[in-house]
């Protein structure tokens, strides 16, 4: 058992790595306008009324917090055209998903799978191949290398041979605040996730990455679709936004590096190992929709101060 001390430990650890992850993203070579861009959002935790919290998935702490400020102040080093698409629309949720199911999303947006069988239709992507019970929600997470790998996994749909490529949709947890006509539903999960019952429109997607040599490809399907609202951006800049975030962050398991092709998927499926069937069979096990609110408001009073604190720190205090 984990004894009390090995815990605080491990809480101070998690803490240093993100300082050093401060630290060494604001002594990176950008220009200053880009430099203030990642200070906002390192300090503030948002940039031009651009918030990195989504204020849906609970519970929330301290080191979700910090890890969602060192994604996007990575995506705002790696890839400003992309942070600014971000920024734009206000992405902070994710889905991974896959290019089997591409067409069928930008015409009639995502259906959960329990949605799904009961129009009568297949479920060819996401965890429904698993067999397990249906789920009747979306599944968005404010985790960008959860969407990844979700994406990395191919589906038992594909031939052996048969080649696909992996999508990764971002949402606006504002915009999804202010539709009275989406439902919102708790996820209890190991995972970091929020639950949208049914149907997500595909008005609401602003946002989709996908392989720099897919690009053409989707716009193709953008204009038969008619669709105008999407920005699409390369994955490589976002896998290169993860791999850097994840030098500093703490957590088990160990934080992984991806090769920026990961989301060009052929071969067998027993080929594609960061996310096999047996991982997406446990998180299927561990989700239930619950309320947990009041969970949230009992840790949200010890840990919203840690971040807070260690940014103080004079050490990374900030040379203007």
């Amino acid at each position: 058992m984990k004894k009390y001390s090995d815990y605080i430990f491990s809480l101070f650890e998690e803490q240093k790595l993100f300082m050093n992850g401060v630290h060494a993203f604001e002594q990176s070579n950008l220009n200053h306008e880009t430099k203030d861009v990642v200070h906002n959002l390192l300090y503030e935790g948002g940039h031009d009324g651009f918030s990195v919290n989504n204020r849906l998935i609970y519970p929330d702490n301290a080191f979700s917090e910090s890890n969602r400020r060192l994604d996007f102040a990575s995506m705002a080093i790696n890839s400003p055209e992309c942070f600014e698409s971000i920024k734009k629309n206000g992405v902070n949720l994710f889905h991974g998903t896959n290019s089997n199911a591409l067409a069928d999303i930008l015409k009639n947006g995502l259906y959960s799978e329990e949605k799904i069988l009961t129009m009568g239709k297949n479920v060819s992507t996401g965890e429904g191949i698993l067999g397990r019970d249906s789920r009747d929600f979306v599944s968005l997470t404010d985790d960008m290398e959860l969407a990844l790998k979700y994406a990395m996994h191919k589906p038992f749909s594909d031939a052996k041979h048969k080649e696909s490529f992996g999508v990764i949709l971002g949402v606006s947890s504002e915009e999804l605040e202010e539709d009275r006509k989406i439902q919102l539903k708790p996820v209890r999960s190991i995972t970091r996730e929020i639950g949208v019952k049914d149907h997500l429109p595909i008005e609401k997607v602003k946002f989709i990455s996908v392989p720099k040599e897919k690009i053409s490809q989707v716009q193709k399907m953008f204009k038969k679709y008619k669709i105008t609202h999407i920005d699409i951006v390369p994955s490589e800049s976002m896998v290169r936004t993860i791999n850097d975030a994840n030098q500093y962050k703490g957590g088990f398991p160990p934080k992984q590096t991806y090769n920026e092709d990961c989301l060009y998927i052929n071969g067998t499926r027993e080929e594609v190992k960061n996310f096999n069937e047996q991982d997406l069979g446990n998180l299927a096990k561990t989700r239930k929709l619950f309320k947990i609110k009041e969970l949230f408001s009992k840790i949200k009073n010890s840990m919203k101060n840690i971040v807070k604190d260690a940014l103080k720190n004079d050490e990374y205090t900030r040379d203007e």
